[in-house]
């Protein structure tokens, strides 16, 4: 399989952070800086908004591609599926999402997985990759 992962610009954050849940630690200085008072619980505001928000998907953190005649099987965050995906379709990945490299089905029968979609308990990973959410380091 391969990945494109491009490079995007730093998040700006929201205009309006008083309807938000908590404000972040740490966000006008460093967390024990003492100019930073801590979480906050949100005062009234419109909640509806807030939860329509958290509910939309993050961005993706790359694409990934099968390039194998058998195509690619991913697992999204949370879920036990794994999704089967045609060779070179393009397929969003997000933190905590799982590319099976080598995904036998049924499980212990040596057989490489189905070209189709699998639940948890038709298919063991014996090799993947699972993504997480990347670390800029100074």
């Amino acid at each position: 399989f391969a990945i494109e992962a491009p490079i995007f610009p730093p998040a700006t954050p929201d205009d309006d952070t008083i309807n938000m849940a908590t404000l972040a630690f740490g966000e006008s200085g460093t967390p024990l800086s003492g100019d930073d008072l801590g979480a906050t619980l949100a005062f009234g505001g419109d909640s509806e908004n807030y939860s329509q928000a958290s509910a939309r998907p993050p961005q993706p953190l790359a694409e990934v591609i099968g390039l194998s005649q058998g195509g690619l099987h991913v697992r999204l965050a949370g879920h036990t599926k794994w999704q089967w995906h045609k060779q070179n379709v393009k397929v969003p990945v997000r933190t905590g999402d799982r590319i099976a490299i080598l995904l036998e089905s049924p499980p212990n029968s040596t057989q490489s997985g189905a070209r189709k979609d699998l639940e948890a308990d038709e298919a063991t990973c014996l090799m993947g990759v699972e993504l997480l959410h990347p670390v800029l380091v100074a």
